[in-house]
């Protein structure tokens, strides 16, 4: 990396972070409340069933929408790590640079 683009990496990718992380967490707990929601909309339609809360959890996980929303938290995740690794390269290198 020159030193243009360390300087650059510095000012753009904290922000960046920022956001990935605010996007992983809110997908998050996107998913969670999901789930919650799904969890209580099976439980009511087996009122009065002999239904287990394992077997209740084992079809939320089942859910299309519950799937979805995890493989979203799970790119988001991603995501965040990915700019997060860069940054601290990005550290690194200023780090190696200013040493000398």
């Amino acid at each position: 990396m020159t030193n243009a683009e360390i300087e650059e990496a510095m000012e753009t990718l904290p922000d960046i972070v920022g956001d990935a992380l605010y996007n992983f967490k809110a997908a998050m707990v996107e998913k969670e409340r999901l789930c919650a929601k799904t969890f209580l909309e099976f439980k009511a339609r087996s009122a009065g069933e002999k239904i287990t809360v394992a077997e209740i959890e084992a079809m939320v996980k089942a859910d299309v929408d519950c799937y979805k929303a995890a493989l979203n938290e799970v790119e988001k995740e991603s995501e965040y790590v990915k700019f997060n690794e860069k940054l601290l390269a990005a550290k690194k290198m200023a780090s190696l640079r200013s040493a000398f």
